[in-house]
Formats: structure tokens, C-alpha cells, sequence
């Protein structure tokens, strides 16, 4: 391979700006760098030779796209959400939700569509030609404020967090919608907003957390699966052009060659290198850092995927093709379960019935407990979203206890007791109580039992 590489006078030197990457690194998330251009200046007998700089001496995660379109560097390697913001096009991969896993990313970069969608159109508009990419999906890596937390089973666990995102706005638009609170933070700087906890989690992939040294200050990788995350390596169109039709081909011949490569050395990695599995590999760095894997969904998407093995297994061995209906049912009857609870608990929310696991005569008696306060009425409690709920109510006060004492109190004792952040309390002395009660017909004590009943 060396001789090769090296056979011939080299016509062309290419500079590939690889932002944070380097040789150690690239063995966790499996880019495809060095390997495209191992793989290039053996294919080309050394025609073209590939200075690779990484370890952002020449360029980082945002700048690596600009100073290839400059002409500072010739190729370069970051993922297309952080390069986004010099070419804006790269953002017709993060629709929420497009993919539905990793294979169906890989598809379409195989895919001839890919050149129509993604390929020509950002050449044409940015002057980058699309060579290869590492496919994942993101998801949000909390940090150490959940560590003590128990494993993140649904989105509503994670609403109100805030959390890093990165330059695409498509994925920004996609977080604001989750209710999981972006903030602008560059990669270079994320490792210390999660260390600072400045952010409660960032919006990356499992093997970036990896590559990056992440893992040390990340608790839990919650695969939400919502966006792309690409790891993309592009070249100047201008340069490319330049270059004679048998040095274009050995380009493309490179490229193809590094994603086949990328495809089968990242999905390895994930699972032996990062850990990015249930249960985690021991060995791996999310074992040696006590990292969870949270994957959403994960039992009925396994008992789905279990049950066609199953029914193909039974039709390939006896030739009982009633297997394939038969499965085909009861996934359906899982699908139909979870659609059912999720129908229940949107109803539950648009009626403001109470959240399951809160009792409103708990709360009141906890709030009756309170220094100071001598009676409730009119109390609520409901859902506003979901994950997010809301109370209200009136408070009768007696004169002993200063009312802004109490209020603070009760807000504490509501957020630590009940996770209820959101409170408006309205403070009345009992004199006052008593002048409403006789004016204006306000609830007597006797009356707030039964209405909070009736919003439970």
C-alpha cells in the first residue's frame, strides 16, 4: 500500500481541514477520514496526495465548511448540522423524524434519490461536492443533573430541560416543539457547558459523546432518535472539477469505498467501543463511565421485531403460513395498547382532570400543614401539557405569619413534595376569607373537598 501511494510524482496535494478528528478518535466514531484517503493516494499511485490536519489546528466543527469554500482548505469533515450555517442547504436532512433509524439513512445516501435531494442542489448553491458520511440519530446526553434520576423512559421526563443544540434550524425548530428548551452552544464549548451545568444536556449522538471525551460528564444517552446526525466529509466543487476525469473517478471510486466502510466499522463500534447498547459491553466507555443508554420505546419496538423472526422462523420450518397473520395481530394489539394509553392521556390532559399519582386532599392537607395557614378553598390542579403540571389556589392566612414567608414555603414544599413548579396562590387573610364569604358566596371549608373531588 505504501509503495503505491507513493508510486508516482503527486500532481495534486489536497488539504482535508478534519476539525476535531485525529487517528486516536476516529477509532471511536469511525468517520471514514483516514480511510478515504489511504484509500485515494493508493488508488491514484500517488497522483493525489492528502494532507490530513485535524485536531482543529486548521479548522473546527464551524469553520471547517467556510474555509473550504475559501479555498483555505480543499476537503474537510464535520457533521452537516454544524455546517449548516455556512451552507444553509445541509438542513434538508434534519427534518424531525425523516428517518427512522440508521439503515434508512445509509439507504439514501446509497440511494441515486440522494443526488437529486441532498447532492446536486448543495453543489449547485454552495459549491461543495458530498462525498461520504457517518449516519446516526440524535438524541439528547444529559448530564450530571440526572444522574441520580432514574433512567428516562418517555419524552415527557426530559420537558423543561435545557439543552444544547447545534447550528441547524431545522433542529432548533424541532426542540422548541418537544418543549426541550435550545440553546445555542458551539461543540467546542459543550463539554464545559455540561461540566458547568450551564445546560442539562446537549443534542448530539452517542459515538460523539464518545470521540469528544463527553462521557466523563454525561449520565445518560437518551436515544430520541428525532434528527440526523451525519458526520458528513465534502470537497470544494471547484477543486474537484479541476481534476483530470481518471482522478474524479479514483475521488468517487475513494468515496464509495470509505461509506461501505463507514457503515460497518460505526454500527460496530457503537456497541463494542461506545457502549451504546442494552446492556452496555464491558470494556466499552459508557461501562467505564457509568453512562445509560436510554432507548424510548424500546420493548414494543423489540417484541415487534422479535415476532417477525418468530412467524419467518415457524414458515420456514413447517410451512405454516398462518404464523405471518397471526403475528401480524398481536403486534397490532401492542400498537393498539400503546396508542390507547396515548389517547387517554391526551384526553386527561384536555379535561384537567388531575395527573395520575397526585391527590388533591394529599395536597391540601400538606398545604394545611404550613406554618400560618389557617384554610384552602378553590383548589386545581391540572395538567397543562404533558409532563407539565399547574395549580392554583386560595390561601387564608392568619396575621402572625408574614404572607411573603408563607408563600415561599409553599412553593418549596409544593416543588419538593409534588414536582409542582408552577403554582399561582392567591394569599386572603381570614378576615377578608370571611367578608367574600358573606358578600360574594365564596366555597366554604367545608365545600373544598368536594370540589377538589370533582377535579380529581
Amino acid at each position: 500500500t505504501y509503495d503505491k501511494r507513493f508510486k508516482k510524482e503527486a500532481k495534486h496535494t489536497l488539504k482535508f481541514g478534519a476539525s476535531g478528528f485525529n487517528a486516536r478518535n476516529l477509532l471511536i466514531e469511525r468517520a471514514g477520514c483516514l480511510e478515504f484517503a489511504r484509500d485515494l493516494e493508493e488508488r491514484t499511485d500517488g497522483e493525489i496526495r492528502v494532507e490530513f490536519i485535524g485536531d482543529n489546528q486548521i479548522c473546527g466543527q464551524l469553520s471547517c465548511v467556510e474555509k473550504t469554500q475559501n479555498g483555505i482548505v480543499d476537503i474537510y469533515a464535520a457533521s452537516t448540522q454544524n455546517s449548516a450555517g455556512g451552507a444553509p442547504y445541509l438542513n434538508v436532512l434534519d427534518y424531525a423524524y425523516v428517518f427512522p433509524g440508521r439503515a434508512s439513512q445509509y439507504h439514501f445516501l446509497y440511494s441515486p434519490e440522494s443526488n437529486a435531494i441532498l447532492r446536486d442542489p448543495l453543489e449547485k448553491r454552495h459549491g461543495l461536492k458530498f462525498l461520504f458520511s457517518h449516519c446516526e440519530l440524535r438524541g439528547l446526553q444529559m448530564g450530571k443533573t440526572f444522574e441520580d434520576k432514574p433512567t428516562v423512559t418517555k419524552l415527557e421526563e426530559l420537558f423543561g430541560t435545557k439543552n444544547r443544540v447545534t447550528g441547524t434550524q431545522l433542529g432548533r425548530i424541532a426542540m422548541q416543539l418537544l418543549n426541550l428548551n435550545p440553546v445555542p452552544v458551539a461543540w467546542e464549548e459543550t463539554l464545559d457547558g455540561l461540566k458547568t451545568g450551564l445546560i442539562d444536556g446537549a443534542e448530539t449522538w452517542a459515538s460523539a459523546v464518545g470521540y469528544a471525551n463527553m462521557s466523563p460528564v454525561v449520565s445518560q444517552s437518551v436515544d430520541l432518535k428525532f434528527f440526523c446526525g451525519t458526520e458528513h466529509t465534502s470537497m470544494s466543487a471547484s477543486v474537484f472539477d479541476s481534476l483530470d476525469g481518471h482522478l474524479q473517478d479514483a475521488v468517487m471510486e475513494s468515496s464509495y469505498l470509505a461509506q461501505v466502510h463507514v457503515q460497518a466499522a460505526n454500527e460496530a463500534a457503537l456497541v463494542k467501543t461506545v457502549g451504546f447498547s442494552d446492556p452496555v459491553l464491558p470494556g466499552t466507555l459508557f461501562d467505564e463511565h457509568n453512562v445509560r443508554p436510554a432507548f424510548l420505546h424500546v420493548v414494543g419496538d423489540a417484541a415487534a421485531s422479535v415476532g417477525v423472526i418468530v412467524a419467518g422462523i415457524v414458515m420456514l420450518t413447517t410451512g405454516w403460513f398462518i404464523a405471518d397473520p397471526m403475528i401480524s395481530v398481536v403486534i397490532g394489539a401492542l400498537i393498539m395498547v400503546g396508542a390507547f394509553r396515548l389517547t387517554w392521556e391526551t384526553t386527561q390532559v384536555l379535561l384537567e382532570a388531575t395527573p395520575p399519582g397526585l391527590s388533591t386532599s394529599d395536597i391540601q392537607k400538606a398545604m394545611l400543614d404550613t406554618s400560618g395557614v389557617q384554610g384552602i378553598h378553590d383548589l386545581h390542579v391540572w395538567t397543562v401539557t404533558s409532563g407539565f403540571v399547574s395549580l392554583s389556589a386560595h390561601v387564608e392566612t392568619d396575621q402572625d405569619h408574614d404572607q411573603h414567608d408563607i408563600l415561599v414555603e409553599l412553593r418549596r414544599l409544593l416543588a419538593r413534595l409534588f414536582g409542582i413548579e408552577h403554582a399561582t396562590i392567591q394569599l386572603e387573610s381570614s378576615a377578608l376569607h370571611q367578608q367574600l364569604e358573606a358578600c360574594c358566596g365564596v366555597d366554604s371549608e367545608e365545600d373544598v373537598s368536594e370540589h377538589a373531588a370533582f377535579h380529581g
